[in-house]
């Protein structure tokens, strides 16, 4: 059975089509010759899947939207997974569309937080496109555990939105406001010391007062 964090939509594309990957046929290992919906990125996505970039080997698609796609990925010399979102070609070439994805990479990269998603580099593919690295996260959705066991109760939600809050004020205090919080882009990431919310995706935030990235 696959791990939940292969549902989840930390990595944002889907959203833009309102395609929760939460209800996860959206999500296969496409790299193994399945059909995707967006067939016109169909070939794009194979193509990556094996290959290096940088010091990351793509081992397959783990999500993907109108926009682009997704990638579990291993450091090639120390082993660790990251995941690698990558815009489509065809979105790339979208002036604004590239503005905003280099600024979700500057932004994220920036805020240094335990409950805001690490940026952790940027690469390059062969064919010049930029590829934002995450850290890898395990665990579900917020959304997940809502539709999974709602009601919740006072101490449950406060154990989720308190560390949230936190996370969004010290954003703030950085000057980037979110704009797209929402269950979906809340991260219940399982570690040995229980679970740590973790606010994802920062891809239409905006700086609310003058920073220098």
């Amino acid at each position: 059975m696959r791990s939940s964090v292969e549902r989840a939509l930390h990595l944002g594309f889907a959203s833009s089509r309102n395609e929760a990957l939460r209800a996860s046929p959206l999500v296969q290992p496409w790299c193994d010759g399945r059909t995707s919906i967006y067939s016109r990125a169909m070939s794009e996505v194979e193509t990556r899947c094996g290959s290096v970039v940088g010091v990351y080997q793509l081992e397959r698609a783990i999500g993907e939207g109108g926009m682009g796609a997704v990638y579990v990925a291993r450091h090639v010399e120390l082993g660790h997974r990251v995941a690698i979102k990558f815009l489509h070609a065809e979105a790339a070439v979208n002036e604004d569309v590239a503005r905003r994805f280099a600024m979700e990479a500057r932004l994220t990269a920036n805020l240094r937080h335990p409950n805001i998603v690490r940026v952790l580099d940027v690469v390059r593919d062969d064919q010049g496109e930029t590829g934002i690295v995450m850290e890898w996260l395990e665990g579900e959705t917020f959304a997940e555990m809502l539709a999974r066991e709602s009601p919740l109760t006072e101490t449950q939600t406060a154990d989720v939105l308190l560390p949230v809050m936190e996370a969004l004020a010290y954003a703030h205090e950085q000057g980037v406001v979110h704009r797209d919080l929402k269950p979906e882009n809340i991260f219940l990431v399982k570690g040995p010391n229980g679970v740590t919310p973790t606010v994802v995706d920062f891809g239409i935030a905006k700086v609310a007062q003058s920073k220098t990235y």
